[in-house]
C-alpha cells in the first residue's frame, strides 16, 4: 500500500466535490507513493497526534480537520501550523485529511451522530455543492446496448442518488451510407444500410465527461459512434446533515440526558418545546444549517458550537439547538473513518488517536 492508494480510497467514499469551497482536503503534506507503515486517524493536526504516529510506527496521518485554510506564503515554526508542518516533514510523515467531504459522506460524521442517538428513518438535508451535470444520448445496435450501459456506468454515468447504472432506452432504427475508406460494422460501402438501434439516455456529473466519452467509443462497435451530451442545471449531489426520528417522543429533560450519554458530553440547549421526535444533526461548527433543519420539520437541532446570537435567532423561530461540544460529536465520525480503513486494508496498520481529556483539543 502506498499513500496514493489510501488517496483512492478516500476519494470513492468522501469524494472531494462534496466538500466544502475553500476546504483544504486530501494530501497536504508527503510522497504520494511512499510505502505506508501505518495510519493513525485523528479529529486534530497536532504535535500530540503526530507523536501518537511516530510511537506507534505509522508514517502517515488522517486528520478530520484540515491543515491549512489559507494560502501560505512562508513556513515557519513560529506558528502551530508551520511547526506541526516541520515537524511532519523531518519525522517522514505524510498528512492527509478528509473534512466536510466526511461530514457528508455515508457513514461518515453526521450520519454517526444520527447513528449515536438512535435515530429511525435517516435522511440528508442542508445542500452540499453544487455539482454539473449532463444528459447522454447514445445510438447504438441493440446487440451491443448493455456493453455500451455497462462502459458508461463504469465511467460515472447513470448514479442517481442511490441507485446505480440507471438508464432508458427507446427502440429504433438507424441508417448511413458508408465511405469507400469506412470500417463499417454492419452494412457495405457506398450502400444504405438500415439497422436495428436503440437510443441510449444517461446522466453523470460533468466531472466525468472525458471518461464517458472515452467509453462510448472503446464499447461502441461502430467506428464512428454518434452520441449527443447536454449541459444539465447543476444540483446538489450529497447533503452535509442528516435528519430523523427518535424511537418514541422525548421530553426536553429527557433528551438532554440522551445527547449526554450517547455524546459522553455535557451539552448546552436554547429552546423550550413539550416533546422532542425529529431531530437534526451535524458536527462540529455547524449552527449555520439551523434554518434548513427547521425548514425539514426537526424539533432540534444537535451540533457541535453554537453561538448566543444563533441560539437566540433560532429558539425564537420556534427550533430548539442544543450544543453539544465539537469533539464530542466528531470523534466518534472520525473513529468510524478508521473503521471503514481497516476493513478496506485489514493488512496495514491503523489506529485512532483519543487524546487524554484537556489535551489536543479534547475538553476536560
Amino acid at each position: 500500500m502506498v499513500v496514493a492508494d489510501l488517496l483512492v480510497f478516500l476519494e470513492r467514499i468522501a469524494p472531494a466535490r462534496w466538500a466544502m469551497p475553500r476546504d483544504n482536503i486530501g494530501l497536504t503534506i508527503g510522497d504520494p507513493q511512499a510505502l505506508v507503515a501505518g495510519v493513525t486517524v485523528a479529529l486534530d493536526h497536532s504535535l500530540a497526534a503526530l507523536a501518537h504516529t511516530q510511537l506507534n510506527g505509522h508514517n502517515v496521518l488522517l486528520t478530520h480537520h484540515p491543515l491549512f485554510y489559507e494560502p501560505v506564503r512562508r513556513l515557519t515554526a513560529e506558528t502551530a501550523d508551520g511547526a506541526f508542518a516541520l515537524a511532519c516533514v523531518h519525522a517522514g510523515v505524510a498528512h492527509v485529511s478528509a473534512h466536510t467531504n466526511w461530514d457528508a459522506a455515508p457513514g461518515g460524521i453526521s450520519e454517526t451522530m444520527a447513528t449515536a442517538l438512535g435515530l429511525q428513518e435517516v435522511q440528508g438535508f442542508a445542500a452540499g455543492e453544487p455539482v454539473e451535470r449532463r444528459y447522454w444520448s447514445v445510438y447504438v445496435p441493440r446487440s451491443a446496448r448493455e456493453s455500451v450501459i455497462e462502459a458508461m456506468h463504469r465511467a460515472g454515468a447513470g448514479r442517481l442518488g442511490n441507485y446505480e447504472r440507471c438508464a432508458f432506452w427507446s427502440p429504433g432504427h438507424g441508417t448511413f451510407i458508408a465511405a469507400p475508406d469506412a470500417s463499417p460494422a454492419a452494412g457495405a460501402h457506398s450502400e444504405v444500410a438500415l439497422v436495428e438501434e436503440d437510443r441510449l439516455e444517461m446522466t453523470a456529473p460533468a466531472y466525468a465527461s472525458a471518461a464517458i466519452r472515452t467509453a462510448i467509443r472503446q464499447a461502441h462497435p461502430y467506428e464512428e459512434p454518434a452520441f449527443v451530451e447536454i449541459p444539465l442545471a447543476a444540483e446538489s449531489e450529497q447533503p452535509i446533515a442528516r435528519i430523523g426520528a427518535l424511537p418514541h417522543p422525548m421530553s426536553i429533560e429527557v433528551f438532554r440526558d440522551h445527547v449526554d450519554q450517547a455524546f459522553g458530553t455535557r451539552c448546552l440547549g436554547w429552546g423550550r418545546k413539550e416533546t422532542i421526535q425529529r431531530v437534526a444533526v451535524i458536527g462540529g461548527a455547524s449552527e449555520f444549517v439551523w434554518r434548513q433543519a427547521l425548514a425539514a420539520g426537526a424539533d432540534v437541532l444537535v451540533t457541535g458550537e453554537v453561538r448566543q446570537h444563533v441560539a437566540l435567532e433560532a429558539s425564537e423561530a420556534g427550533l430548539v439547538i442544543v450544543a453539544a461540544g465539537h469533539y464530542a460529536t466528531e470523534q466518534p465520525g472520525t473513529a468510524a473513518l478508521a473503521s471503514a480503513l481497516s476493513t478496506k486494508f485489514p493488512k496495514t496498520g491503523i489506529l485512532v488517536y483519543e487524546p487524554p481529556p484537556g489535551e489536543a483539543g479534547r475538553p476536560w
